[in-house]
């Protein structure tokens, strides 16, 4: 294993670190120390970067769907000629 991955995993004396434990208990370990209101910090960021990603995601398909789509038809339209 990495030293990384040892130093990561065996912090404090062999006892996980709470980032390295499973998903769900993570949470836990957010909600017992900060609240309910721990689990949800950071949301702002991160809405302000994924809107953005997300519609930068879609227009992206959508361009590359009409760009397909123009192929095709030009395709199709030779075949029949």
């Amino acid at each position: 294993t990495s030293r990384h991955a040892k130093s990561s995993k065996q912090a404090a004396g062999g006892v996980l670190r709470p980032e390295d434990r499973p998903m769900p208990r993570f949470l836990w370990h957010i909600f017992k120390q900060e609240g309910a209101a721990g689990l949800f910090k950071g949301w702002a960021a991160r809405c302000l970067k994924v809107a953005p990603a997300c519609a930068i995601m879609i227009s992206s398909y959508e361009i590359g769907k009409k760009m397909a789509g123009g192929i095709n038809d030009q395709r199709g339209g030779e075949a029949t000629t």
